[in-house]
């Protein structure tokens, strides 16, 4: 016995067995043992306190339970790599999906591919989980590995032992795009350190949304950056809205605009991509594209497992995402708002329409939808008309607001009404007849008498109201 520590040669000698008996009943081969010899084994094993090595115990098994976790040591970690937000998040959702199935979890952070095979072989791994690397070194492991193994966002072909898994990150461009647009955002620029795989397909989904948007390539290296947004800035004050490639550029680059008195959302809007924890309780809160790590980490763990039985048909997958609305845009209805306030002042007059036309009797085909049987009901139980709380139908956002802006004013007619606001708005909307929606003496009527325009935002003249009812 060597300081202390009891060896498999002392318990075999103390029970006059030889240590291979000793070694099989530690790590479960007892088929050829008798029951008895094994509960003798067990027992001493117990009163002497054995303390076995985990990694012999792993490494003689043919199922050493250990799944590893590899990740790209890159650059732009700058030696971080898993203190970034997303890596950390990542490897977080795979240690509680592993542990739940039983699992051992070990990590390693690399750049240098040609180590990964020999970690799987050290540890008599079961399956591997692979982020952050090029198809160049996917293809290289592919040949050289032969356990199954699961890869996050891996532009290539996949068959044999290996699954893809990735998010759809040109719909996160799509819905980054789609969101700014609504917002009244065109000039829109993209900020990322690369032009290829997931962060061009990020970018080429927000300009099928916003085609003029541009794409800038920045530095990865902290200082290196900063030093390229100030060298830029003239340039970046050219765009109202940026959408960075991840949040973790999206905050940094808002920090920098605060170094140079600007302020988010007020002067630039930022949207990001991730949903990292600090997205949240950053200053101002970041606008984002989510990423479901936790989903990503049960479906790795669940393919992987059926890599192992070869019952895998799918070999790549793809899982949405989803933008989360917080605090770092500025648009909107109320911006829309604000903006044409100031462009008419105190003198001026803003007219909109707020029509509630479900208030109309349903036989007048306005429930199209409803069973003609339902109509009964419809009209005992529906809500009078209030101007001052009756919603719009159909109207937008914007109308939807305007209404219940202070000062704003509305006419009385229970399914077509307007809002009006300014120095003209109780001339607009007062006695607005029943039987003269839209004729000459309604609230279109003495907007057309008064030379007012039309303003048009995002439709045509299908959806001009005035224009059809004065032809």
């Amino acid at each position: 016995m060597e300081s202390g520590r009891v060896r498999i040669v002392d318990i075999a000698d103390e029970l006059g067995v030889s240590t291979a008996t000793v070694s099989n009943v530690i790590h479960g081969k007892t088929k050829k043992i008798s029951a008895e010899t094994v509960k003798r084994v067990q027992q001493l094993l117990e009163e002497r306190r054995y303390i076995p090595s985990m990694a012999g115990i792993l490494l003689a098994q043919n199922d050493s339970k250990i799944i590893g976790v590899v990740i790209n040591d890159h650059e732009k970690y700058e030696g971080h790599t898993l203190e970034d937000q997303f890596i950390s998040a990542s490897v977080n959702a795979l240690a509680k999906e592993i542990e739940k199935a039983g699992k051992f979890l070990m990590v390693k952070v690399t750049d240098k591919w040609n180590e990964i095979p020999k970690f799987a072989s050290m540890w008599n791994m079961e399956g591997m989980v692979l982020i952050g690397y090029c198809e160049q070194d996917y293809k290289k492991l592919r040949e050289q590995m032969h356990i199954p193994f699961v890869v996050y966002d891996g532009y290539m072909e996949s068959y044999g032992n290996l699954v893809n898994i990735e998010v759809n990150h040109f719909d996160g461009g799509v819905q980054a795009g789609r969101y700014l647009k609504s917002r009244g955002h065109r000039a829109v620029l993209c900020i990322s350190d690369n032009n290829v795989c997931m962060d061009m397909e990020r970018f080429l989904g927000l300009k099928s949304e916003l085609p003029n948007a541009e794409l800038m390539l920045i530095p990865m290296e902290q200082e290196e950056r900063a030093a390229f947004y100030m060298e830029h800035l003239e340039e970046i004050k050219k765009y109202s809205a940026v959408f960075a490639v991840s949040d973790y550029y999206a905050m940094d680059f808002i920090q920098f605009l605060k170094t140079v008195g600007l302020s988010v959302p007020e002067n630039i809007s930022v949207v990001g991509f991730d949903n990292v924890r600090e997205s949240e309780k950053f200053v101002p809160a970041l606008t984002t594209i989510k990423q479901d790590n936790e989903q990503r980490a049960a479906l790795a763990v669940k393919m992987l497992n059926r890599l192992r039985k070869g019952d895998c048909g799918e070999k790549n997958v793809m899982l949405p995402v989803t933008l989360i609305e917080r605090g770092s845009v500025r648009g909107g209805a109320q911006s829309v708002i604000e903006a044409l306030l100031e462009c008419v002042g105190g003198e001026g007059t803003i007219m909109m329409p707020t029509q509630s036309w479900k208030n109309l009797d349903p036989a007048a085909g306005v429930y199209w939808q409803e069973p003609k049987e339902w109509w009964p009901v419809i009209r005992e139980y529906i809500p009078a008309y209030d101007k001052r709380i009756t919603p719009t139908n159909t109207m937008g956002a914007v109308s939807e607001m305007f209404r219940q802006w202070p000062g704003t004013l509305r006419s009385g007619h229970p399914a077509r009404s307007v809002a009006a606001w300014g120095r003209y708005a109780q001339y607009l909307t007062e006695n607005h007849d029943l039987s003269d929606i839209f004729g000459d003496s309604s609230p279109i009527g003495r907007l057309y008498k008064m030379d007012g325009y039309v303003l048009l935002i995002g439709v045509g003249y299908d959806k001009n109201t005035s224009f059809i009812w004065r032809m």
